[in-house]
């Protein structure tokens, strides 16, 4: 979405603005703490009536960006919690290290026989059948719904687990306690996606809404694999970044 109302798109007036102002906050360009223009400034700049920018903001304000204050406007209080893809640390400890607090719903412990594709992340002989546990929980960042996330472990790692608070324990720590060794690598796909109508239940947010959906290898030292995460991440609260090299190679040769 650009910064301009288009009036031949079927997407709502007040839907084009509400995120024009979004990626201008998610942007920097005004950051938590500020003000926004006016309302009135918005209906000048947008030639938009003051009832579309009523609606666009109040679902700024319900999804989180801002906080209308009577008299004063609209303040910026979205704070974006980025997650660097070549840092290899658990979720919390990200969360946490950003200065924010986490907690974590357990919704589901289940025993799984390995299918064909996770029995290839896992490195495993394909002849023979494999047992996992899938843990299912969905994670809050300052008690808002941030990701469903699901870690798929070998069986006798699961069954360990299961003897501690999973609730607010961190996967990552239990895996070097459990198995000696730290996580020191994660192979990851991240893809855009839509939200289904679970998904927008349980993150609270609009069905069809964009997210990002994650699935990666984790690996202990050694190179052995220890999980498979695959988590749902509420868009409208994380940006994902990593590095991305190009090899060395032959000069090319003019043609």
């Amino acid at each position: 979405m650009t910064g301009k109302i288009h009036r031949d798109s079927p997407v709502p007036l007040y839907e084009q603005l509400k995120l024009i102002i979004r990626d201008q906050i998610l942007e920097g360009s005004m950051p938590p703490g500020s003000l926004l223009p006016s309302e009135q400034s918005y209906c000048e700049t947008h030639a938009v009536s003051r009832i579309t920018v009523t609606r666009a903001l109040d679902d700024l304000e319900r999804e989180g960006f801002i906080k209308r204050i009577q008299g004063k406007g609209s303040l910026i209080t979205y704070p974006k919690y980025q997650d660097t893809l070549k840092k290899i640390s658990g979720f919390s400890r990200n969360i946490q290290d950003a200065g924010n607090y986490t907690q974590s719903k357990l919704l589901s412990v289940e025993p799984v026989i390995g299918s064909d594709t996770l029995v290839r992340e896992f490195g495993l002989p394909p002849d023979r059948e494999h047992r996992f546990i899938r843990f299912r929980r969905l994670r809050f960042v300052n008690d808002t719904p941030a990701v469903i996330m699901t870690n798929v472990v070998r069986e006798s790692l699961g069954l360990k687990m299961q003897k501690f608070d999973l609730e607010r324990a961190s996967f990552y720590q239990l895996y070097e306690e459990l198995m000696g060794a730290p996580v020191v690598r994660n192979d990851a796909t991240l893809v855009p996606i839509t939200a289904t109508p679970e998904v927008a239940q349980m993150l609270q947010v609009r069905p069809g809404s964009p997210h990002f959906h994650f699935r990666g290898v984790s690996y202990i030292e050694g190179n052995v694999p220890v999980e498979v995460c695959i988590a749902t991440f509420n868009g409208n609260m994380f940006q994902f970044s990593t590095s991305i090299y190009r090899l060395k190679s032959e000069p090319i040769q003019p043609e």
